[in-house]
């Protein structure tokens, strides 16, 4: 009995080691609107992997020196049927050579005006009650493996989160061939919460860390670990 417990801490140590891998020492801009309380959630979890992030609010980015940030997070707030910031604030991520995570209406909404096909025009929305769930696709790629294995296999199913949340989706057949989506919903395999495009990615939830699971989280962890290695 002792022996299992053992081997249970050994490995629960080794997870936490593996996130604090692939985040640590980097320097994340979390940009939201007037949901404060997912902004602190999101910024408390990605310094518990030793990130170092800052909450930007979405009137100051034109007038935030963001050169210094490794990654940006767009929160779910700022942002709604296309129309996104102001264009200082537009213009100011849009010369940034680093990349961004956009999660759900705001995320969608800044790829529409950066021109992006992860946009909010090739989405839907499933919000009552929303989605837990995605089926997955492309297992063998690094999302799902590095640097927390989820071990999957296309086909699974994976639960992100403890209870529904709201979701924007891209309808896949009106992507072209250059973005991953990296799963489905269980309901229909048109629509794809999780997609990336070059340096930038569509985390189509809505739900700050709080809601998630334990395979959630380490699907974040992983999502931005792969985007920090994208722009070196």
């Amino acid at each position: 009995m002792r022996r299992r417990a053992f081997i249970a801490l050994l490995s629960m140590v080794a997870i936490v080691t593996l996130a604090i891998a692939g985040l640590a020492g980097a320097t994340f801009a979390f940009i939201g609107y007037y949901d404060t309380w997912a902004s602190e959630n999101m910024k408390e979890f990605l310094d518990a992997q030793g990130a170092v992030t800052t909450v930007i609010q979405l009137c100051d980015v034109g007038t935030t020196d963001l050169s210094s940030y490794d990654l940006l997070i767009v929160g779910p707030d700022t942002g709604y049927y296309g129309e996104w910031g102001n264009e200082a604030g537009r213009d100011a991520i849009r010369a940034l050579d680093v990349p961004v995570l956009g999660m759900s209406a705001g995320g969608a909404s800044l790829f529409e005006q950066l021109g992006l096909e992860i946009n909010w025009g090739a989405t839907a929305s499933s919000e009552d009650p929303g989605e837990t769930t995605i089926i997955v696709e492309r297992a063998d790629h690094e999302v799902f493996h590095t640097p927390i294995d989820l071990s999957v296999t296309d086909g699974d199913s994976l639960q992100l989160y403890d209870e529904p949340c709201p979701v924007y989706i891209l309808y896949v057949p009106r992507l072209a061939e250059g973005p991953e989506t990296l799963g489905r919903l269980p309901d229909t395999f048109d629509y794809a919460p999780v997609a990336i495009q070059g340096k930038y990615a569509l985390w189509g939830f809505e739900f700050a860390p709080y809601g998630m699971t334990e395979a959630g989280k380490n699907l974040l962890i992983n999502l931005i670990t792969y985007l920090l290695g994208v722009v070196e």
